[in-house]
């Protein structure tokens, strides 16, 4: 680990198709061949590549790979009846670690073994610990831990606006007529987000318009459609006790964990081996505002791997 950012390395992209849309998956690749893979998987409109600074920081240890979600970055959009609901992205994640564990396997070298989740992603991440413990050692978490608990009420009324959703059109991709004004749009509804930090969330997910000038996010607009799956606070607990991997939870001060602090500090008392880091000064989009705080955790995870493998060369 060193203080100087590391030198950028391009990922490689590539397809995932065992799940019913095609997935791009970005592999940043690793400095030795049996680093071990670490998978990536970001958050609610949001894209894999926004993990490039995590990655270049890790590429020294371990072979990172981001997930671009179904209706995100690069991968397939929900048509002809697909959609974007919770066990959509669980279906995903669960066939890439079983191909990613299989293709270890055959070529006998590391299966990835941690997963670190940022928002959304890691309210996927927590569902698939828990419900596929034997698969994870290490499960590195960015401010959130589960969905937010909704009750029989808000369940219902979830259900009532998926309906009256299908009956409204979804309203157009806003169009900015420059990067700078997209910057701007992300930093008043981000106002805690460094300059650096909207730079690389721009990078990974902003594109020119096809067609017309101007730049546009690239997610599909179906995603701002309402989710009607959703738990009861019971629910996140049972499965906090079901994950066995060790989960470390990087907490920033401007964040969901700590407008939430309460529901969230029980879930991390009720896992069997969870901790936490508080992060000073710090947006909810921990890693592209402290790409360092991630690569440590990740490295302190991983140095018990790295040190035997070091031990064996």
């Amino acid at each position: 680990m060193t203080s100087t950012p590391p030198p950028s390395h391009p990922p490689i992209p590539l397809t995932f198709c065992k799940s019913a849309l095609p997935l791009r998956l970005w592999d940043w690749g690793a400095t030795l061949d049996d680093a071990p893979p670490v998978v990536f998987v970001h958050g609610f409109l949001d894209a894999g590549r926004s993990w490039a600074a995590v990655a270049n920081g890790v590429r020294d240890f371990c072979r990172p790979l981001a997930l671009d979600w179904r209706g995100h970055g690069e991968s397939g959009r929900a048509i002809g009846g697909a959609s974007y609901h919770q066990y959509d992205h669980l279906k995903d994640l669960t066939r890439l670690m079983d191909e990613l564990h299989a293709e270890a396997l055959a070529n006998n070298t590391p299966p990835p073994r941690t997963l670190v989740a940022h928002s959304m992603g890691a309210s996927i991440a927590l569902l698939y610990a828990g419900l596929a413990p034997e698969m994870l050692d290490h499960l590195i978490i960015l401010d959130n831990l589960g969905g937010f608990a909704k009750d029989a009420v808000d369940n219902i009324d979830r259900w009532a606006e998926v309906l009256d959703s299908v009956r409204k059109p979804k309203k157009a991709f806003r169009i900015y007529a420059s990067k700078e004004d997209a910057a701007r749009h992300v930093q008043e509804n981000n106002p805690q987000m460094t300059t650096i930090g909207i730079d690389r969330f721009l990078a990974a997910s902003l594109v020119p318009v096809q067609g017309s000038p101007g730049f546009e996010f690239q997610f599909d607009r179906e995603l701002r459609g309402p989710n009607p799956l959703s738990f009861p606070e019971s629910h996140w607990l049972e499965l906090c006790k079901r994950v066995t991997a060790k989960v470390h939870v990087l907490i920033p001060e401007f964040g969901f964990f700590a407008q939430h602090n309460s529901p969230m500090q029980t879930r991390l008392q009720t896992l069997r081996d969870g901790e936490s880091t508080w992060l000073k000064d710090t947006s909810h989009h921990v890693h592209v505002d402290r790409p360092d705080a991630v690569a440590k955790v990740l490295w302190q995870a991983l140095k018990p791997v790295n040190t035997s493998r070091n031990r064996c060369d």
